[in-house]
């Protein structure tokens, strides 16, 4: 399986992303990035130097539904004619009406402050302007498999950075992360949503708390998410407990 890797610039201090395409049938490109002109440009670009252009994708595959990372799914679609997959969990953030509800209903469930949940809601608000959502997408559940003409890739449902994020298993057992390796890889074993990594979980969402990720994310509009290590830890706190919560309902393990 030939995959490429094209790097595509956001507006965020995260700095660029990469978007990769297996140059397989179909020609399947995972990620977007974001609904910029500048990545647009630069996803364009990529295409064209390794011989291929917008028109020719088949198939969009988002790892998670970020701005920076589903950005442009529309307008590849547009161009192209692609359909787009995403894990099912994601969805309701990348299509149809933009309602939070059932995310703000659950970080309230699981005893995040209002407060918090009034300033996480206004923070990601700023991100929309970086994305398009869709009329519709194509889902996927944790053991699909993404069908190529020689080979196919499975789904390995990785929550954590967002509920869908999405990794794929190859042919050589071998799990492909598209992004920064996330907390949790489940392949039939009956783990912690989070794995061996649990114990320095909460500590390593307080610590990024602390700095303040989330200030100055958009660098022509400032913002904070997240302040002090008081409100970091409720946060952190509750939104392991959530997850675990889905998790164990999800699998129905026994812990």
């Amino acid at each position: 399986m030939k995959i490429q890797r094209i790097s595509v610039p956001t507006p965020f201090k995260v700095g660029p992303v990469n978007v990769y395409l297996i140059e397989e049938d179909p020609l399947t490109l995972i990620d977007t990035g974001p609904f910029t002109g500048e990545a647009i440009a630069a996803l364009r670009d990529g295409l064209s130097r390794l011989g291929h252009g917008l028109h020719a994708i088949k198939r969009v595959v988002l790892t998670h539904a970020h701005a920076d990372h589903f950005g442009l799914a529309r307008v590849v679609a547009e161009a192209s004619g692609a359909d787009v997959f995403v894990h099912e969990w994601d969805a309701p953030m990348v299509s149809g009406p933009d309602d939070r509800t059932v995310f703000k209903g659950l970080l309230a469930s699981a005893g995040v402050p209002q407060e918090a949940i009034d300033r996480i809601d206004l923070g990601s608000g700023r991100y929309r302007k970086y994305e398009q959502r869709l009329d519709s997408v194509q889902t996927l559940k944790d053991q699909d498999e993404i069908v190529f003409d020689r080979e196919s890739l499975v789904v390995v449902h990785t929550p954590g950075h967002t509920p869908g994020t999405l990794a794929a298993l190859g042919d050589r057992r071998n799990v492909t992360r598209w992004n920064p390796p996330q907390a949790v890889i489940r392949l039939g074993h009956p783990l912690e949503p989070f794995g061996a990594v649990a114990p320095q979980l909460r500590d390593d969402v307080r610590e990024h708390a602390r700095r303040d990720v989330f200030n100055e994310m958009i660098d022509d509009d400032a913002y904070s998410l997240i302040e002090g290590p008081d409100l970091s830890d409720i946060v952190a706190d509750a939104a392991y407990d959530a997850a675990f919560a889905v998790w164990r309902e999800q699998d129905g393990a026994d812990v």
